[in-house]
């Protein structure tokens, strides 16, 4: 297993959202402005990338060394930090084709399901709307810990399996973090178009959540987001979608990923998680059914791309211990 086997396929997927974004909005080149998000994007990894060297460099001083950021800099992995930077960099222009794809599909895919949406949570919570079991979560710093908590955990896990070795796990749950932007969000957003209940009012739909109080942050963002949707004019960060919460997928995604690869960590990081996904109800961004379906889909993705991953390791194998030319050759293909 290399890593080739989830770079294509992630390539592919980000070029595609790109050009249907590109092809089906209105005004194409207004998108290529928020390509303006990718360095700050990459803040997030260069920021991770500072913390394990000072993490580090604390530990070498404490352990005596006189020049610890020498010794740092002689002992770096330069070709892993090159890769986690090109792949972080992938990563970003996958999220910033979503980011163009979103807005697209609010003028060519009407809202219509946040009726069903609102009477299915009211079903699954015995005749109760979640919310309202919710709101002793919201204060006037919940609506701005509610992105940065949740994407700060997101960049960090990312980087934390891009770092690991190749295997059918690193390429399963690499590969899923990118279907889920690229198929898994724009598909099950067309089948069950949603604004959230934030915009139901705005929608036409009566005053059901008008009680939800998400503060001023949320106010503020949810105001920005009608904006850009009722003007038709393409905003950075735009684009309104309720179904499915792809805040709750990445989380559980996020929660996966840890619980693989730094399971020491899984406690905190669970506990930021499910704050997350508490807040994504009671601050009125989402239905709980948009979570309750996204944390499935992440999931499923995963566990139906490792066994894939896991079938295509054991075909090589046998096809290897079969052809005595590939098996001694096996040992000097390329990584």
């Amino acid at each position: 297993m290399t890593d080739r086997s989830w770079i294509l396929p992630a390539v592919v997927l980000t070029a595609i959202n790109t050009c249907l974004a590109l092809a089906l909005y209105p005004k194409p080149e207004s998108l290529l402005l928020s390509l303006k998000l990718l360095p700050l994007m990459l803040l997030g990894t260069v920021g991770g990338l500072a913390i394990v060297v000072f993490g580090k460099t604390l530990r070498l001083m404490k352990g005596g060394e006189d020049a610890p950021l020498r010794k740092l800099m002689a002992w770096a992995d330069w070709p892993l930090v090159r890769y986690l930077l090109l792949a972080m960099a992938l990563a970003a222009m996958n999220k910033i084709a979503f980011l163009w794809l979103k807005p697209t599909l609010n003028i060519h895919v009407p809202f219509w399901a946040d009726p069903l949406l609102a009477d299915i949570d009211k079903a699954l919570f015995l005749g109760n709307d979640p919310w309202r079991l919710l709101t002793w979560l919201n204060n006037d710093l919940s609506g701005f810990m509610y992105h940065p908590m949740w994407y700060f955990t997101l960049i960090g896990a990312l980087m934390i399996v891009l770092a690991q070795k190749p295997s059918a796990e690193k390429s399963a749950m690499v590969l899923s973090y990118f279907g889920l932007w690229s198929v898994v969000g724009p598909m099950i957003h067309i089948l069950l178009p949603a604004g959230g209940p934030v915009f139901y009012e705005r929608l036409g739909y009566g005053d059901r959540f008008a009680l939800i109080d998400g503060g001023p942050e949320t106010a503020s963002a949810a105001d920005y987001l009608w904006r850009g949707f009722t003007s038709g004019q393409f905003e950075m960060a735009s684009g309104i979608s309720a179904m499915p919460s792809l805040h709750v997928t990445m989380a559980v995604w996020t929660m996966l990923c840890i619980w693989k690869f730094k399971r020491s960590w899984f406690l905190p990081v669970a506990a930021s998680s499910f704050y997350v996904i508490a807040l994504s109800v009671s601050l009125g961004w989402h239905y709980a059914v948009d979570g309750i379906v996204g944390g499935a889909c992440a999931l499923a993705l995963y566990y139906a791309l490792l066994s894939f991953f896991e079938g295509a390791n054991r075909a090589t194998s046998a096809s290897a211990l079969g052809n005595p030319t590939a098996r001694n050759g096996a040992n000097i293909m390329p990584q």
